[in-house]
């Protein structure tokens, strides 16, 4: 019935069923991949709690949005019931579900509501149970359980798909779609980066070397702190670098404030907090570091490289893939290593790390683009719908 029901408006329908639309990367990531969407595809979203602020930005693309209004986390009958009649009158030919509650959730209101095509997406690459909820760990031991029911899991890096095999996922079929970028809102400022480090730090005499990341133990800022520690103490090229450290939880954090402080690097140290002017700040930035312990596809990174700043990072994830030749990696948990890698990076001057940076704008552009990822999932759909059909 789906299937004369698409035939009629030369379109394909999906609808993608999501764990909330709060500002996280699996949520801006679809909206990029809407913003994106070919004219052959009709798309639906589901939120299983409210439409938080990404659904707003959705709504504005012409894209309807429901809200199942479940309390985070614990989906209940009554939202159960409202999923499986919007899916009854949809009759989408894909459902594409993103993050575990939001897995669990669609495939079993599919299989009652005979959608006949599944799409999980995973998002994250470290699974540690032990900071899990109890009610998280139960469903990812259902997910387990279930793996090989969807027709289709999808994996943003290469390292979350790893880590789920290794846990026990059976796919039927994995993809690896990478994440996307929007290349004309992350963009190089070139002839403007000293103009910007006036803007922000009053001064452009200094190489600036920053990172974008929220206060986690996954992103390690004390492998970062660490590093600054050993630099200053070992390079002398250190008398004319800062830092600055962006994202939420970095500044007015008297943990962090705590750590700069024993290592006497106050002077070096600037933290911004979180902020919504990203790409000039980036663009500021002589060189970028992600000092993670633990990535799967990193947004920043790839963010930073389509500003033009070449990057330094720990091999975490699918950080030294999405970089390639156009930087430098490390060791994780590394601050030795981290400080020389600057130290490297510095050495080449200003139009050696310019040239890094055109380098990694073009692979970003060439292979990273969210019109390319946004086509890679349609091309999926599309082969996914084939297939049943054939």
């Amino acid at each position: 019935m789906s299937f004369e029901y698409n035939k009629m408006t030369n379109r394909i329908k999906i609808l993608h069923l999501i764990t909330d639309l709060d500002t996280g990367g699996a949520e801006t990531m679809l909206y990029r991949l809407l913003s994106k969407s070919s004219p052959a595809y009709e798309n639906v979203v589901i939120s299983m709690t409210d439409k938080g602020i990404i659904g707003s930005r959705v709504e504005s693309l012409g894209i309807k949005v429901h809200a199942l209004n479940t309390r985070k986390g614990i989906p209940d009958l009554f939202a159960f019931s409202k999923l499986l009649r919007i899916l009854r009158k949809e009759k989408p030919q894909v459902l594409q579900t993103w993050l575990y509650h939001a897995d669990l959730f669609g495939l079993l209101a599919a299989k009652i509501a005979r959608i006949k095509i599944i799409a999980w997406n995973i998002r994250c690459s470290c699974v540690d149970t032990r900071k899990y909820s109890l009610g998280k760990r139960l469903i990812l031991k259902l997910l387990i359980k279930l793996s090989n029911l969807p027709t289709v899991v999808i994996a943003n890096a290469k390292a979350g798909m790893d880590v789920h095999k290794k846990i026990g996922y059976r796919a039927r079929r994995w993809e690896i779609i990478n994440n996307g970028f929007d290349i004309d809102f992350f963009n190089p400022k070139f002839l403007k980066k000293n103009e910007l480090k006036k803007k922000f730090f009053g001064d452009a005499n200094f190489t600036l070397i920053g990172s974008v990341a929220r206060f986690d133990e996954l992103k390690d800022h004390k492998n970062l702190l660490r590093a600054i520690k050993v630099f200053v103490d070992k390079y002398a090229a250190a008398d004319n670098v800062k830092f600055a450290l962006v994202g939420s939880g970095t500044n007015d954090n008297p943990f962090l404030q705590g750590l700069i402080k024993t290592m006497g690097t106050e002077s070096k140290v600037m933290t911004l907090g979180e902020r919504n002017d990203i790409p000039d700040i980036m663009s500021s930035f002589d060189i970028y570091c992600s000092s993670s312990s633990s990535e799967g596809f990193p947004n920043t990174i790839g963010e930073s490289m389509a500003c033009g700043v070449p990057c330094v990072a720990t091999d975490a994830g699918d950080s030294a893939f999405l970089i390639d030749t156009t930087g430098i990696i490390v060791p994780i948990k590394d601050p030795a290593a981290l400080a020389a890698a600057w130290h490297e990076m510095i050495s080449i001057g200003e139009e050696g790390r310019q040239k890094l940076g055109i380098l990694a704008r073009k692979r970003i552009e060439t292979d990273f683009s969210i019109s390319k990822i946004a086509r890679q999932y349609e091309t999926l759909y599309s082969d996914l719908i084939n297939n049943l059909n054939s």
